[in-house]
């Protein structure tokens, strides 16, 4: 039987504020539209899901939606797998730039990025107020 702890060592840390030693990151892609995901071992899902040093990041490729499809089930199946709040779980279909960003997304180190909830990818236009507001707060030299 597969054990987890036999094939994955968690890390521990004895103070929590000091960075652990690594952290264990796993990415998820998943490109099934029509097969729903079943989880068998839940216990070896508990355990992982204890640490706060074990990150579980989805990135879902689906066809288009469709009535014969079950991509929104699916979808809503790998946010549930999310319990901390703490991973990102994108979902594309057939659009090479967003699947482009989502993998940029991924890039970021786990303890160092905030949630998905949190994210702005968005920039503001640059505005002449703002220019003024950054001018001002210079230092002088």
């Amino acid at each position: 039987m597969y054990q987890e702890k036999d094939k994955v060592d968690i890390p521990t840390v004895d103070d929590i504020i000091l960075p652990p030693p690594y952290i264990v990151r796993i990415l998820f892609l998943y490109g099934r539209s029509n097969c729903l995901l079943k989880l068998s071992n839940l216990e070896s899902q508990r355990i992982l899901e204890s640490s706060p040093y074990v990150f579980f990041d989805s990135l879902y490729i689906h066809e288009p939606l469709a009535e014969d499809n079950s991509c929104e089930e699916i979808f809503h199946s790998l946010c549930n797998l999310d319990k901390k709040g703490q991973s990102y779980i994108f979902e594309v279909s057939k659009n090479q730039t967003k699947l482009y960003v989502y993998m940029a997304q991924l890039l970021a180190h786990p303890l160092q990025r905030v949630s998905q909830q949190s994210t702005a990818y968005k920039l503001r236009p640059l505005t002449p107020d703002l220019v003024e507001k950054a001018v001002a707060n210079l230092p002088a030299t």
